[in-house]
């Protein structure tokens, strides 16, 4: 069954999501030590990170049956991440 997916909130996702890409790719680039606009980019990418998690949460609650589908998508995510994720292949975080 398709439920109409709450709107409102999937512009201010996009928003979100394209503002910890720029912060994760800030941090790539230059490190999380290195400051932008004033905040290292750790502080910056925990800051968006927190804020894409808040929508994506609001997102998420407002549609019971979606709910359910995105928790079974995630349970099936993290058997995936365990199989193939950078530390099963030997990647080691950067920092």
């Amino acid at each position: 069954m398709i439920k109409d997916i709450n709107v409102k909130y999937l512009t201010t996702v996009i928003e979100e999501c394209a503002e910890v890409i720029q912060a994760c790719t800030k941090t790539q680039r230059f490190g999380l030590g290195s400051t932008w606009e004033g905040s290292s980019n750790f502080e910056k990418l925990t800051a968006e990170v927190g804020d894409l998690l808040c929508v994506l949460d609001k997102l998420v609650k407002s549609d019971t049956y979606a709910s359910q589908l995105v928790e079974q998508s995630k349970s099936a995510k993290e058997v995936k991440l365990q199989l193939w994720g950078p530390e099963r292949r030997g990647l080691k975080s950067e920092q």
